[in-house]
C-alpha cells in the first residue's frame, strides 16, 4: 500500500507536532516513523517495498500518510510522487526563513551536523549556513521548491500552514488539517495539549553538556543505531528507537529550551537574502507575507 497524503516540509515548522496530530486522529494512518525520506532517495524505486512496510496495517485508514521534510526541497520527489501517487495531498507548514533556518542550525548542532567524528570543530551559524547551505539554506526556499511541486501537482492539492498561525491558533490549524484530509474535523488530538512546549527549540546547557552530548550522541549513532539498521532493518530499527527513546533521555539532561538570540546582522542578512523569493511566494499563495520582511 502507498499512502495518499504526504507532509513535505519544512523543517523545524511545527511538523513533529503535526505528525503526532495526524497520527493520533482514528480516520488517518502514519508511518511510526517520521522522515522516512525514501521517495528522496536516488534509486527509491529499488527500495519501494521497504516503502510499503510503512504503511502496514493501514486497511482501514481513511487516509494514509507520512510525514519527510527532506521533500520539501528535493529535486527527485515531486516527479516521483506524481507517477506514484497522482492523486496525493500535500502538507507543507512554512516558517520565516531567518527564523526556520536558525533553528534548523541548532537542530543540526545537537546532532552534530550529522558527522560521525565528535572531534570535529562545531560549526557557528556562518560557518553552517557557508558549509551546509544545501541542507540549512535550500529548504527556505519556499517559493523555488514550491513552484518545483506545482509543476506536478494542482494548487488545491496543496495545503499551506504557516508557523505562526499555530502559535495563535492551534485549534484552527488542526481543524482545518483534518479538514483538507476529509476527516472528521471536531476531533481533538492529545498531542494538541501540549503543543507550545513541543514547538520550543533546544540547546546545550553549557559548553561542557554539549562536549558530553556530542560524545554520547556519536557513540550511540556509531555502536548501536549504526549496527541495528544494518542487521534488522531501517523500519525495525526506527521502532526500536521510539521505544527506547535514548536520544530524548539525552536531550533531557543536557539541554534545555530555548537557544540564544540570533545575531541581528545574520538574521538581517538572511531576511534581505529571501526577500525576493518571500514577496514571490506571498504572490503565489495570495496572502501577505510583510511580517516576514520586517528585517529586511
Amino acid at each position: 500500500m502507498l499512502p495518499n497524503f504526504l507532509g513535505i516540509g519544512a523543517p523545524k515548522a511545527a511538523t513533529t507536532w503535526l505528525f503526532h496530530c495526524l497520527g493520533e486522529h482514528p480516520d488517518i494512518f502514519v508511518a511510526k516513523s517520521k522522515e522516512v525520506t525514501i521517495l528522496d532517495y536516488e534509486n527509491a524505486d529499488e527500495h519501494l517495498s521497504t516503502y510499503e512496510q510503512h504503511f502496514q496495517g493501514a486497511v482501514d485508514a481513511q487516509m494514509v500518510g507520512e510525514f519527510s521534510t527532506r521533500y520539501l526541497a528535493s529535486t527527485r520527489a515531486p516527479a516521483r510522487v506524481a507517477r506514484l501517487m497522482p492523486n496525493a495531498k500535500l502538507i507543507v507548514s512554512l516558517r520565516q526563513p531567518a527564523e526556520q533556518i536558525y533553528s534548523h542550525y541548532w537542530h543540526l548542532r545537537s546532532q552534530n551536523f550529522h558527522r560521525a567524528n565528535a572531534s570535529l570543530p562545531l560549526l557557528t551559524l556562518d560557518e553552517a549556513i557557508k558549509d551546509l547551505g544545501h541542507v540549512l539554506v535550500e529548504p527556505a526556499y519556499y517559493f523555488r521548491n514550491i513552484s518545483r511541486w506545482l509543476e506536478y501537482f494542482d494548487r488545491s492539492s496543496l495545503h499551506i500552514i504557516f508557523f505562526e498561525d499555530i502559535g495563535r491558533d492551534p485549534a484552527g490549524v488542526v481543524r482545518k488539517l483534518y479538514e483538507f484530509l476529509g476527516v472528521d474535523p471536531t476531533f481533538v488530538p492529545a498531542s494538541f495539549v501540549n503543543g507550545r512546549r513541543s514547538r520550543e527549540g533546544t540547546s546545550a546547557k553549557g559548553k561542557i553538556s554539549e562536549s558530553i552530548h556530542r560524545n554520547m550522541y556519536s557513540a550511540l549513532a556509531r555502536f548501536i543505531y549504526a549496527p541495528m539498521k544494518a542487521t534488522l532493518g531501517v523500519r525495525r530499527s526506527d521502532r526500536i528507537k521510539s521505544l527506547l527513546r535514548a536520544r530524548e533521555a539525552l536531550g533531557y539532561f543536557f539541554y534545555s529550551k530555548g537557544y540564544p538570540e540570533m545575531p541581528r546582522q545574520t538574521k538581517r542578512m538572511l531576511s534581505r537574502q529571501f526577500r525576493s523569493d518571500i514577496e514571490a511566494l506571498s504572490e503565489l499563495l495570495e496572502c501577505p507575507l510583510d511580517h516576514w520582511l520586517v528585517d529586511c
